[in-house]
């Protein structure tokens, strides 16, 4: 199979096809802690971006808030999560809050796609 785009190449090298998957525009995390991204065993990579004026934390499924929550820092914070450094982790739920006040957030993920049967890779 010749190698001509992105998608044959992680196709070669990992034998899936992926995919990006963004969430709803303009998603914005509260004061009060809400699930952010619902558990998706299909789910290997996390990005999240904190485009607004809070902080924000993030708490992956089974941890105690605050306590164990991972910063997300305001105007441009970062939190990215990979399956090849992180594990089952980046596939779990993962709950968020802003702190002070709401603060909007970008989520990309990437996910295994599913090959409809008969198509080409």
């Amino acid at each position: 199979m010749a190698v001509e785009t992105i998608r044959d190449l992680e196709q070669t090298q990992y034998g899936v096809v992926l995919a990006p998957r963004f969430q709803t525009p303009g998603l914005t995390v509260q004061v009060t802690q809400a699930v952010l991204v619902k558990q998706d065993p299909s789910r290997i990579a996390l990005f999240v971006s904190n485009v607004g004026p809070a902080d924000v934390f993030l708490i992956p499924q089974g941890q105690p808030p605050p306590q164990r929550g991972v910063l997300c820092a305001a105007n441009g914070g970062t939190v990215a999560a990979d399956w090849r450094e992180d594990g089952e982790l980046v596939s779990s739920e993962w709950q968020a809050f802003a702190v002070g006040s709401p603060s909007p957030v970008l989520i990309v993920e990437t996910i295994l796609q599913k090959q409809l049967e008969g198509t080409p890779t």
